[in-house]
């Protein structure tokens, strides 16, 4: 593998001379949660040729286990490598896998010596109380860091209320009823951590007359009162605890954009059910949970850590149900043994508190819930 270093100039850090490639900040990253804002330049120095290459051009990770993102920015570029016209000084970098890389692309394979230094980053971070983080520098398109320094940026916890709106609603998409009488509109919602729902506003005929619907965070609207001819335009926002995020527009005439069916390759059914759904939006904090439950500091939990069992359960159940492979983990013989024994005490509670109760205990949801994995993995063996 090629090694990689990522270096800020004012840390403390003995940089082995064997590194090929080099990147660093001007000065170290102290970013307020809460807030999108811009951070230092960062400078990349190829030390052999072929080291960045017009393949796979340069890929910039944040850590995919906290709470950060990418932030949208406009960059730029300067260096020698610009100049050799490796890559253009006006950037417009391309965010995946949801905001947590950035991709620059690059023109032609760099030299030996060239280097580049990129203005403009912009990181986004949420109300988790964490430090020093590393910037991430991969350089054959795998979304796996060559080389990370844990120097690289550090959030503070100065600001305590979200002052940055979500990003806007995306994918979005609509279908109209054969017989014009509603319309089901379908949005993917943006990679933010602390959404909690959705608004969507309906424009008739371009004039004032409204309907106005905010939900529990969701990604979709059905409009029943709608007829054929009928000029519509909704504006669907995401929003936070504090702030609406930016508008997503979308306007069409009813009977004139029937789309005609695509015919696809056939793929075993997949049960949309309300387990389903609840898992799809719950997966990243899982995955988030499990790195703060399981691994705090780098370190593995105890193995009879209650709160890492669980929240191990929660990670596996859902990788398996989505057919996922992010993290790798697994459940042991002793999850599995530790699990049977806890079974029957969390079973009693919920015949005697949600089956039997008169009023169901506020609880019974999640507990229903936490109850299938276990026999998802109980009932497998």
């Amino acid at each position: 593998m090629k090694k990689i270093a990522i270096s800020l100039v004012l840390s403390l850090l003995i940089m082995p001379v064997a590194y090929a490639a080099s990147i660093y900040s001007d000065y170290a990253n102290n970013i307020a949660q809460n807030y999108t804002q811009e951070i230092s330049p960062l400078t990349i120095v190829a030390e052999a040729d072929a080291e960045i290459t017009a393949e796979f051009g340069i890929n910039l990770l944040v850590d995919v286990d906290q709470y950060i993102l990418w932030g949208d920015a406009e960059l730029t570029a300067s260096g020698t490598a610009v100049d050799e016209g490796r890559l253009d000084a006006e950037i417009t970098p391309v965010y995946s896998n949801d905001k947590k890389s950035l991709h620059i692309s690059v023109n032609s394979d760099f030299i030996d010596g060239e280097v580049v230094t990129l203005t403009g980053l912009a990181m986004r971070s949420y109300n988790r109380d964490f430090s020093n983080r590393f910037i991430g520098l991969d350089l054959n398109g795998d979304l796996v860091a060559d080389f990370s320094d844990l120097n690289s940026y550090k959030v503070t916890t100065s600001v305590r209320s979200d002052q940055t709106p979500p990003y806007p609603v995306y994918d979005v998409s609509y279908e109209i009823a054969e017989d014009f009488s509603s319309v089901a509109i379908h949005w993917t919602n943006p990679p933010d951590y602390d959404l909690v729902s959705n608004n969507v506003e309906r424009v008739l005929n371009g004039g004032n007359q409204t309907i106005e619907m905010e939900a529990l965070y969701t990604d979709q609207f059905v409009d029943s009162n709608v007829e054929e001819r009928d000029e519509l335009t909704y504006y669907i926002y995401a929003r936070d605890q504090r702030n609406l995020g930016e508008v997503y527009e979308l306007s069409f005439t009813v009977g004139e954009q029937i789309e005609e069916p695509v015919e696809e390759p056939v793929e075993e059914p997949v049960e949309e059910n309300e387990e389903t759904t609840y898992l799809e939006s719950k997966y990243n904090y899982y995955k988030i949970r499990y790195a703060i439950k399981c691994m705090p500091s780098g370190v593995p939990a105890a193995v009879n850590d209650s709160a890492c069992l669980w929240a191990r359960i929660d990670l596996v159940y859902t990788q398996n149900t989505l057919s996922e492979e992010d993290v790798d983990t697994e459940l042991t013989d002793w999850d599995l043994e530790l699990m049977e024994k806890r079974l029957k005490y969390s079973e009693a509670r919920y015949v005697d508190n949600c089956e039997e109760a008169e009023e169901p205990a506020s609880y019974c949801s999640a507990l229903g819930k936490a109850l299938n994995r276990v026999h998802y993995f109980i009932d497998e063996e």
